[in-house]
Parts: C-alpha cells; structure tokens; sequence
C-alpha cells in the first residue's frame, strides 16, 4: 500500500526546493478519501486557516502511475500557498514551475481520461492564448476535431479558445 504521508513529504521538499512558499504546517489533515469521480484531490481551507488534502482512493492502486499520486499531491498542496485557494493568478504560476521543473503536468482540472492514459504519448500539446497554460493531446480524433475548428478548453483557467492554423 502507498505511505500518503511519506509521498506528501517528499512532494513539500520537491516544492519548497524551488522556492514555493506551501504552508504545511498549516495541514492539520492528511489521508486518502473517497471522493466525487471527477475529483482526484481536494484541499479544503478551514476558518481557522488549516487545511485538509483529501487524496481520491483512486490513487491507492498500485498500478496508478506513482508520477500521478505525486502530481495531484503537488496539486493540492499548491492550494496551501498564500492567495492560492483558486485555480488563478500564482496557482497557475507555480503549478507552470513545478511542471517545468519535475514535470508533473499539473493542471487545474483532469478527465478520468488523463488520469487513466497518461502512458499514451502526447501527439500536440496546444497553449492557451489567455493564460500560457496547456492542453495534451494524445488521441488523433481530438487533433482533427481541433482542426476542424471546434473550441478547446484550458485545464487551467477554463477559457474556451479556438486554435488559429
């Protein structure tokens, strides 16, 4: 079985190597949960400015790639940072750092899809013109439905966009 607590250590070094000021000592609670299916973790801020980081069960599997476990535990963890509660402003421009620095590829949101086929090699990955965040394409019918003119979503500020060939 996965130790959630050591990952979670090892994701607040990786984070605070590289300068993000995550408040961890402000988590009062840590564990894996069952949670909504399109959710894979949730961070919840308390009144009295303590956190909860509920990871999805999802992630107990073993087979799950370890790289994701250690993503949507960056993901959440992002969330304790000062004016962070929200997919916007300096979430984004942290969770930018920590992809390009271990490659994480955190994102504001994740279909079931994303989650279960990230061993499927990214074909086009496609920017935001709003926010610079990105889109991975990894099926071909969702390169020729792009093509073919139909709107994007950005998994991080959640901008509709049409790509300009």
């Amino acid at each position: 079985m996965r130790n959630l607590l050591q990952i979670t250590s090892e994701c607040i070094k990786e984070l605070k190597d590289i300068g993000i000021p995550i408040q961890d000592d402000r988590i009062m609670e840590l564990k894996f949960a069952r949670l909504p299916k399109e959710d894979a973790g949730i961070c919840t801020l308390y009144a009295n400015n303590t956190f909860c980081i509920r990871i999805s069960l999802f992630f107990r599997n073993e087979e799950i790639g370890i790289s994701e476990l250690r993503a949507t535990v960056c993901h959440e963890l992002l969330h304790t940072c000062p004016n962070c509660h929200e997919h916007t402003g300096k979430w984004i421009e942290y969770a930018k750092k920590v992809d390009d620095v271990y490659g994480y590829e955190i994102s504001a949101y994740k279909t079931d899809f994303d989650l279960k086929n990230k061993h499927m090699p990214v074909i086009h990955r496609l920017r935001c013109p709003k926010c610079g965040g990105y889109w991975n394409i990894r099926k071909e019918c969702d390169w020729e439905r792009v093509q073919n003119g139909e709107k994007g979503i950005c998994m991080w500020c959640g901008n509709y966009y049409t790509i300009d060939f």
